[in-house]
């Protein structure tokens, strides 16, 4: 996996910054351009409420930019892009929202922000809202660093046209600390193509939660080719993804094929520790309700409490309730784990493993582990196993329907 830059000595420079720089007031959104298309150091604080943007924003200058949001709002008008921020240059976001950057016409532009081989550093309250492009409505990252410290950070009802409604990441390292972090309804649209992670596109990268609370809601990749994968989370090509001393709440995301939360893919993995995981009511059209685990690829859940509840697949039914294993390993290490109430199809003679489906793949669910009320039309209403090795520890089962 590509090495990821640290943002130690970024994190120390906006601080000698942060000391001996005077803020600039700004209230105009030809003044704000202005500034950060200079080639000096800038720390700039928002003296308005709202500044609408009358054109897109010229690429970053040079040198470390500093906006002091003041909780105002930068408006796009649903026609402008955002900031452009690349090659060696740095921005630090604080207090500030988003909203409304939309470009559709260009993959690399509109958006709120876009990195390349850069950092960003986000604190304070931070919202991206109804902000659109190809990929990464809200935020792309490529070949950056990315720090989330905010206090809270929201993103909310953000789109893309084939990957990351809210932010798509390649061969970069972004970091969530000590948040609450909220992706909620955000989407991918391309009807007749191919869609990828509703809420966050991963590809070659690392992503850390830590000491958080993230919550997933609402996210979906749709399609009317049946081509989604990931209504929640797309990782792929040796990506990491973890979660350490959590809350992770997975609701009512969707996608029209594959994994209706989240799809894992390509040596990539995703590991939780020390943490509560719930999935609920999340659903697909074809296989994992909630997961889908594909091309040697590994889910862990290690010390942590997580639940499989009411997660299915519609309309006919097809393979694992929850989570559809194929030629990779789901592994749960001294955790307690339930699935409740998941359905493959209850209706359909093509419908296996109600809660889990597993093909050529190993299973070990060592810790407590306890399956309730789960379904399939045809076969295997807590498991199917199709090949590969099943290891469970204190196994509890109750009545399911197969």
């Amino acid at each position: 996996m590509k090495k990821i830059l640290l943002l130690s000595g970024f994190m120390l420079f906006l601080v000698v910054v942060k000391a001996n720089a005077q803020a600039v007031e700004v209230s105009s959104f030809s003044y704000l351009n202005n500034l950060m298309h200079s080639d000096r150091t800038q720390t700039i604080s928002l003296s308005a409420s709202a500044i609408m943007s009358l054109n897109d924003y010229d690429y970053v200058g040079s040198n470390s930019k500093i906006i002091y949001g003041n909780n105002a709002v930068l408006d796009g008008g649903m026609k402008y892009s955002g900031f452009k921020v690349g090659h060696g240059k740095h921005l630090n976001i604080i207090d500030l929202t988003m909203q409304n950057f939309c470009c559709y016409e260009h993959s690399y532009s509109g958006k709120s922000i876009f990195l390349n081989e850069a950092s960003l550093l986000a604190t304070g309250m931070i919202d991206f809202m109804n902000n659109g492009a190809q990929e990464g409505g809200a935020v792309f990252v490529r070949n950056s660093t990315s720090s989330f410290n905010a206090s809270v950070t929201n993103f909310k009802y953000n789109s893309a046209i084939s990957g990351g409604g809210a932010i798509y990441v390649k061969d970069s390292n972004i970091i969530f600390n000590s948040s609450t972090i909220n992706f909620i309804g955000n989407s991918v649209t391309l009807r007749d193509g191919y869609n990828y992670g509703g809420a966050i596109f991963v590809n070659t990268s690392v992503v850390s939660f830590s000491s958080s609370t993230i919550n997933f809601i609402d996210n979906n990749t749709l399609s009317g080719s049946n081509n989604s994968y990931g209504g929640a989370i797309y990782a792929a090509r040796n990506t990491a993804i973890d979660f350490k001393n959590s809350a992770v709440n997975f609701i009512n995301n969707n996608a029209s094929s594959e994994g209706g939360a989240v799809y894992v893919d390509g040596n990539s993995q995703i590991i939780f520790s020390r943490s509560v995981i719930n999935f609920t009511a999340n659903k697909t059209g074809l296989f994992g309700g909630a997961i889908l685990l594909n091309g040697n690829s590994i889910i862990s859940f290690n010390n942590s409490e997580v639940n499989f509840t009411n997660n299915n697949i519609s309309p006919l039914g097809n393979y694992g309730g929850a989570i559809c294993v194929s030629n990779s390993i789901l592994n749960c290490s001294n955790s307690t784990i339930n699935f409740i109430g998941n359905n493959a199809g209850s209706s359909s003679d093509n419908s296996y493993g109600g809660a889990i489906y597993s093909i050529n793949s190993n299973i070990m669910l060592n810790g407590s582990t306890r399956f309730i009320n789960n379904q399939a039309g045809s076969k295997g209403g807590a498991i199917y196993m199709d090949g590969g090795v099943l290891n469970i520890a204190q196994l509890l089962i109750y009545w399911h329907g197969a």
